[in-house]
């Protein structure tokens, strides 16, 4: 079972690339991903890291968009 807290994760890494070394500096700065994704664009500025492109990403992609995901992987189990 995937935990709740990778759904954020796979929104995360599907935004801005799964190779992006910023996933991994964001992990770092943020125990509960999930308070980074609710802060929105106002904390994803604060954190110094993102470009503007990938900001623009960030509020493109949605939690239903990772969930796809991993119902995808759910049905190939």
């Amino acid at each position: 079972m995937i935990s709740s807290n990778a759904k954020f994760w796979i929104w995360l890494t599907f935004a801005i690339g799964y190779n992006n070394p910023k996933v991994k500096k964001i992990s770092k700065l943020y125990s509960d991903i999930s308070l980074f994704y609710h802060g929105g664009k106002k904390e994803w500025l604060f954190c110094g890291l993102l470009s503007n492109g990938e900001i623009e990403k960030l509020s493109k992609n949605t939690l239903d968009d990772a969930q796809k995901i991993i119902d995808r992987c759910n049905v190939m189990n």
